[in-house]
């Protein structure tokens, strides 16, 4: 969903609000293009890089070695979902029984 959102706003939207205000934002507050010469791409290119870096990434912090396949980089400040009513009294009726 990032990718797709970032990869058609950043492309396509040259002359949009949205567009402008991502180019500015990445020139003036991010070091990467400018230590890396970035700025010297063309648009599209631009954002092709950008997209497979974080795909790249993205798959590599779901090996097993780092956080596992569960990773998501969308959820990465959300809580641990509660479990539901059904499964914990599914639960205390199996105790119970034992």
């Amino acid at each position: 969903l990032f990718c797709a959102t970032f990869y058609h706003f950043y492309v396509n939207d040259a002359t949009g609000g949205i567009g402008i205000m991502m180019r500015k934002v990445i020139q003036e507050y991010m070091m990467l293009p400018t230590l890396m010469q970035l700025g010297k791409l063309e648009d599209k290119n631009f954002a092709v890089f950008v997209v497979s870096l974080f795909m790249q990434l993205v798959s590599i912090l779901q090996m097993n070695l780092f956080f596992g396949p569960t990773f998501n980089p969308y959820n990465i400040f959300a809580r641990k979902p509660k479990q539901s009513a059904t499964k914990t009294k599914i639960e205390k009726d199996r105790k119970k029984k034992q």
